[in-house]
């Protein structure tokens, strides 16, 4: 579980991404250093683009821009086991989209 926190460096990048299933790095250079992976939600794949301290989440045509991110179960009324909360600068929720379902 994550606390609200900002992806602000590569290692928080890496931290966001080894709480989510069904990783596939999209892009990695010669070095090692990836800033774009897709996971599994509850109804196919999403992707996550890391630039420096802002990421965009990409859902079909969808695109929301954020800076952090919590991933928690508090959505249980909706029937979601776990979600990935987004955050703005100010950590406040910009929205979240389902995981798994319960």
């Amino acid at each position: 579980m994550l606390d609200k926190f900002r992806i602000d460096t590569y290692e928080k990048f890496q931290k966001l991404e080894s709480l989510l299933s069904g990783v596939h790095h999209e892009y990695e250079d010669d070095y090692g250093f990836y800033r774009c992976f897709e996971f599994d939600v509850s109804d196919g794949k999403a992707k996550i683009i890391w630039f420096s301290n802002m990421l965009t989440l990409i859902k079909g045509d969808l695109e929301i821009w954020f800076y952090g991110a919590d991933v928690n179960n508090s959505f249980p009324v909706n029937g979601w086991k776990n979600s990935l909360s987004l955050k703005n600068i100010n950590g406040d929720t910009l929205g979240a989209i389902c995981l798994e379902l319960t």
